[in-house]
């Protein structure tokens, strides 16, 4: 670096860099420069209104036009560009021995901050090592979550398998089976919208000759031995009358229910429900809970449902009508059995099929058909919403 000093030497190369140029520039140069400069720096050019700004202005252009001078009047008297060839002395020197001492104490420092550095860096690669190292222990275990997740989804399908497979089976021993038997048929004729009133109509007419007929040999079969006077004759009319009416409601009960029964067995046939199965199974236990009858309520005796609810086999039990006042718990005289099966068949669509079992006495079982009567009609209610 050029050192000023000017009672032994003009440092030239500092009024090159005053005037923008490099050192060793030709006097054209010098003064193309000079005139450029002056056109931004000069006092009557400069319209700066910051009093700082212009005094800057002011110094840079006396010192610009000093630099001028100077290396103009080299050139003038030598024709060459002059060299700076500067001439240090003792205190120069020792000023610059002090300086390297401080380079080297500052060289020193970064030295101990490179080997610190390198240090925390070594710390690091074992810190990250040991992460290696958990992660690979880590992979393995998740390897063997995934294996074990593979064998427990084995099982489950098998499970779902074996589900579906039993759903797939018929409910043979749930209900009635009325197809292709004489009791379809004439059941199939009862629900004809044409022809339906009349065979009603003709089977009520002789049900009721029938029984007439019947209550009108036995009457004569019990009272004809004790030769009634005439005027007593309103007994035994009265008596045939009653065993007629009797006979009718027992003719009807009996009927409908084994009409209602018939049409619960055809609601439970197998058919496709746009639900899921899990709402299938939510909807048929909401209508067991509801339906009640004379204060008993249904019980699931088996609930099996696969995995991810894609099929379900359920068994439920309602047992009512006590035999007697002082009976003994579980001494009923009605039990309906009600199964159910269902499984999935598409996106949100299942496959539904339920039955009935009923235990009551054949003479009158109008109870237990209100039952199955009410179930159905909750049940077409729940999964047609």
């Amino acid at each position: 670096m050029a050192i000023h000093d000017p009672s032994h030497h003009i440092d030239y190369d500092r009024l090159y860099y005053q005037l923008d140029l490099e050192p060793g520039a030709s006097a054209a140069e010098i003064t193309r420069k000079y005139r450029q400069l002056a056109q931004m720096l000069h006092p009557d050019r400069w319209r700066h209104s910051s009093p700082a700004q212009q005094h800057w202005a002011n110094e840079q252009f006396k010192n610009m036009k000093h630099a001028r001078e100077v290396l103009e009047h080299y050139w003038s008297e030598h024709h060459e560009a002059p060299s700076s060839r500067p001439v240090f002395r003792r205190e120069q020197v020792e000023a610059l021995h002090d300086t390297l001492r401080q380079l080297q104490s500052q060289r020193e420092r970064v030295q101990a901050e490179i080997g610190t550095l390198y240090t925390e860096k070594t710390r690091g690669l074992d810190g990250l090592l040991r992460m290696k190292t958990e992660r690979d222990a880590l992979l393995t275990e998740l390897v063997s979550l995934r294996d074990e997740a593979a064998r427990a989804r084995a099982n489950w399908a098998q499970l779902r398998e074996q589900v579906m497979a039993s759903a797939e089976r018929g409910l043979d021993d749930a209900a009635p089976q009325w197809h292709g038997t004489m009791g379809e048929r004439m059941f199939a004729l009862l629900d004809d919208s044409r022809r339906g009133w009349m065979i009603r109509l003709g089977a009520i007419l002789v049900a009721f000759l029938l029984i007439y007929a019947i209550a009108h040999k036995i009457v004569a079969v019990v009272l004809g031995p004790l030769h009634l006077a005439a005027h007593s004759h309103w007994i035994v009319s009265l008596l045939q009358w009653a065993l007629v009416i009797g006979g009718v409601l027992l003719v009807y009960g009996n009927g409908w229910a084994l009409y209602a029964m018939q049409r619960a067995a055809r609601a439970g046939q197998q058919r496709l429900v746009s639900l899921p199965a899990d709402q299938v199974w939510h909807r048929v236990s909401t209508a067991l809970r509801g339906q009640q009858y004379h204060g008993a309520s249904w019980s699931f005796e088996s609930c099996e449902i696969s995995p991810f609810d894609s099929a379900l086999d359920l068994r439920a039990v309602m047992r009512f009508s006590p035999r007697a006042e002082g009976a003994a718990a579980g001494a009923y005289r009605d039990v309906v059995t009600f199964r159910c099966r269902a499984r999935t068949t598409g996106a949100s669509q299942t496959a539904l099929q339920f039955g009935f079992d009923v235990t009551a006495p054949f003479w009158w079982r109008v109870s237990a058909a209100r039952v199955v009567s009410g179930l159905c009609r909750r049940l077409a209610d729940g999964l047609s919403r």
